[in-house]
């Protein structure tokens, strides 16, 4: 593993900051398509590109945390539509979420996650 730019730790690939913002930018891109997802993208790159300008990460991290970030929200939103199709009631509409969860710091955690809206 390779350190930091600035910092001695050997935790920075990849970039969790990056891959939760371009979650984020996935979904509003899935959910609601043109000019919001083209913002929610450029926010998101921004978000990417003062990692790097701060001296956080490096280029590979970003790139890597927005891979991670964008399949991760695919692989969440297929879930749920295969989710709804599968358990999918007639006359109620399904609040049953199932998505995968990346957390890389301090040992790492890494699993799937579900939620359900009362």
């Amino acid at each position: 593993m390779k350190k930091r730019p600035q910092f001695a730790g050997h935790n920075s690939f990849p970039s969790g900051h990056t891959a939760t913002v371009f979650i984020g930018a996935e979904l509003v891109r899935i959910e609601y398509g043109g000019w919001y997802g083209a913002g929610a993208y450029t926010i998101a790159t921004g978000v990417a590109f003062m990692r790097m300008y701060n001296g956080r990460h490096w280029l590979h991290d970003v790139v890597a945390g927005a891979g991670v970030g964008i399949l991760s929200a695919r692989v969440g939103e297929w879930s749920c539509r295969l989710w709804q199709k599968i358990f999918r009631k007639k006359e109620k509409e399904n609040d049953l979420v199932f998505f995968p969860v990346a957390a890389p710091m301090n040992g790492g955690c890494y699993g799937f996650s579900m939620g359900y809206k009362f």
